[in-house]
């Protein structure tokens, strides 16, 4: 059974406040040479002012930590990721600096981060001209979701939001934290710590791991799982009438034997919970699979203002024996990379 929930895409248009992210610095001359050899992008690469997705692996090619990396200078970068997260990240990063001249530091009581949902980037730019905050901070341009542009801002607390700004819709952190969901690009956190390689949340997909550059913790594992054999585990988006905490195992009530997928990231949107979570490519069925998931070669589905669901007969919140709580499949607003 197929059915579209009532999301109205002018809900996700205007100001939001982001509560659950922070910011580490990284600066000296060596920083982006530091951070190329310990991420999985090519940070050597990235220009001043822009910006890409990027993952801190441990040796097993397990993800430590997602984040946007910021390039501000040749010599300063900025890594935005869970505030869960922050204080271990920056201890087990200055614990690789060795001799490196770059040094690691928490900013994030200098910023205050915002999301425009649904704004075009040059009304987004606009309304930050006018109080020159632009020059005092950054952004950047995350995934879409529902059709619409996110972009994250990261402005100077000493410098208040513009007169422009603060006409523009203000939308509940709550809806920011759908917007995520609903983009299909999962943030690591506590209760994702360590627990699975990029191709399983399809970091691959997005662009968060480059695979032309040179070595970095658990390079091997990750390359190894792109360019051998077909990948067991991917990320699906699932929406549930029940309540959904991230950790949470997820069931096939056809196979009793174990969880079919964990959850990842969790929102809350008018009584109904909407996440991301890493399923066994085995327990979805071919129209499931058909459903949400799109190859390179063929047309990613796009999310505009309605969200369509197939409601699943096996898939339960729940274990076999209890009662039954469906889980919804929602199909990922991107295409997924072939093996290499």
């Amino acid at each position: 059974m197929s059915k579209r929930p009532p999301i109205d895409a002018s809900l996700f248009h205007g100001l939001a406040q982001v509560e659950h992210l922070g910011v580490l610095c990284c600066e000296g001359e060596d920083a982006a040479d530091f951070l190329h050899n310990q991420l999985s992008q090519d940070i050597k690469g990235l220009g001043v002012h822009q910006a890409c997705m990027a993952l801190f692996c441990n040796a097993k090619g397990r993800m430590q930590a997602s984040m946007w990396i910021y390039r501000e200078s040749e010599t300063q970068l900025f890594l935005v990721l869970s505030k869960t997260l922050l204080p271990q990240t920056l201890k087990r990063l200055s614990m690789f600096v060795l001799r490196a001249k770059a040094k690691l530091s928490n900013v994030s009581e200098d910023f205050e981060l915002w999301a425009t949902l649904g704004l075009s980037t040059i009304e987004s730019a606009t309304a930050l001209t006018d109080s020159k905050n632009v020059e005092h901070g950054f952004c950047l341009n995350l995934f879409p979701a529902l059709g619409q542009n996110r972009v994250l801002w990261a402005i100077g607390k000493a410098h208040p939001l513009s007169s422009d700004w603060q006409a523009l819709p203000k939308l509940p952190p709550e809806r920011f934290e759908l917007s995520e969901v609903l983009s299909g690009v999962a943030t690591i956190d506590l209760a994702s710590f360590e627990h699975f390689v990029p191709q399983m949340l399809n970091m691959e997909s997005i662009g968060a791991v480059s695979f032309k550059k040179g070595c970095y913790p658990g390079q091997e594992v990750v390359a190894r799982s792109q360019f051998r054999g077909t990948l067991k585990r991917r990320a699906l988006i699932v929406v549930s009438d029940t309540e959904l905490k991230a950790g949470q195992d997820l069931f096939d009530l056809n196979d009793a034997r174990e969880p079919c997928a964990q959850v990842v990231q969790v929102a809350f949107f008018e009584g109904v919970f909407w996440a991301i979570a890493c399923f066994s490519m085995q327990s979805l069925k071919t129209n499931e699979t058909d459903f949400t998931l799109s190859k390179a070669s063929n047309p990613a589905k796009e999310h505009e203002d309605i969200v369509e669901i197939l409601w699943s007969a096996h898939l339960s919140a729940k274990p076999a024996g209890m009662p039954l709580e469906p889980l919804g499949l929602v199909p990922l607003p991107y295409a997924l990379l072939d093996d290499l």
